[in-house]
C-alpha cells in the first residue's frame, strides 16, 4: 500500500503520461440517396500525417498529467473500411496518381482522403481532490475529452476534379474517476469525431451527381 500511495504521490507532483487509446471507428451506416454503391473501380490515398496531438490538459484537476492522442493507423483503417462499403472496388496506393496512371491501372478514378487538422483537449470539470478511506489517493470526478478533425476529400477522374471537399466534426466523451482515465476521455472523444466525420465525408461522396454520372460512365 505504501508503494501504492508512493506512486500516487509522484504522479500528482511529477506528472504522469496516460496514452489516449483510439478504436478503428469507420462510419457504416452512411445515407445515401442511392440503392447501389459507386460503380467502378477507384484508387484511394490516404494522407494521415497530421494525427499526432498530445491533448491540451485544461483546469487545474489533472493539469500536470499528459494525454498523448495517436490515430493515424485507426483513421487510414477506419477510412478504408468505410469507402469499401461505399463503392464498388477500391484499391489503396502509397501516392496521388494522375490521370493517364488512373486510366493504364484500370480505375475509373481517385479518392484522396487526407487530414487538415486535429484538436484535442481535455479537462477535469465539476471535481475535487480527495482522499479515499480504503487507502491513500487522489481523484477528481468529472472528465471531459474533446477532439475536433478535419479532413479533405478529393474526387479525380481521367479528366480532372470531380468533386472538392472539407468536413470539420467533433466527439466528446465524459467519464468518473481519477485522472488516469482521462486518456479512455480524449480516446472516445476521439473515436466518436473519426466516425461523425467519415460519415458525412460517405454521404458527400456517394450522393455527389457529378460522381455518381462519371462513374457511371466508367463503369
Amino acid at each position: 500500500m505504501k508503494r501504492l500511495f508512493g506512486m500516487v504521490a509522484l504522479c500528482a507532483l511529477a506528472g504522469c503520461t496516460y496514452n489516449a487509446v483510439v478504436d478503428v471507428s469507420p462510419a457504416l451506416g452512411v445515407y445515401s440517396n442511392h440503392d447501389t454503391k459507386l460503380q467502378g473501380r477507384w484508387a484511394l490515398f490516404v494522407d494521415s500525417d497530421r494525427l499526432d496531438d498530445a491533448g491540451e490538459v485544461v483546469g487545474i484537476g489533472c493539469s500536470a498529467h499528459n494525454y498523448p492522442l495517436e490515430m493515424e493507423s485507426q483513421f487510414r483503417a477506419s477510412t478504408v473500411a468505410t469507402i469499401e462499403n461505399l463503392v464498388d472496388a477500391v484499391q489503396l496506393v502509397d501516392s496521388p496518381l494522375n490521370g493517364a496512371a488512373l486510366a493504364s491501372g484500370g480505375y475509373a478514378g481517385q479518392i484522396s482522403i487526407k487530414t487538415e487538422d486535429l484538436d484535442a483537449s481535455f479537462q477535469a470539470i465539476s471535481g475535487f481532490w480527495s482522499v479515499q478511506s480504503i487507502g491513500a489517493g487522489s481523484y477528481v470526478l468529472g472528465l471531459e475529452g474533446e477532439v475536433e478533425l478535419t479532413v479533405s476529400m478529393l474526387v479525380d477522374g481521367h479528366e480532372g476534379r470531380l468533386l472538392g471537399t472539407t468536413v470539420s466534426e467533433d466527439g466528446k466523451s465524459r467519464f468518473s474517476g481519477d485522472c488516469s482515465k482521462g486518456g479512455q476521455a480524449v480516446g472516445k472523444a476521439a473515436e466518436e469525431s473519426l466516425e461523425r466525420t467519415l460519415n458525412v465525408v460517405g454521404e458527400r461522396l456517394v450522393n455527389s451527381r457529378r460522381v455518381r454520372e462519371y462513374a457511371a460512365l466508367s463503369g
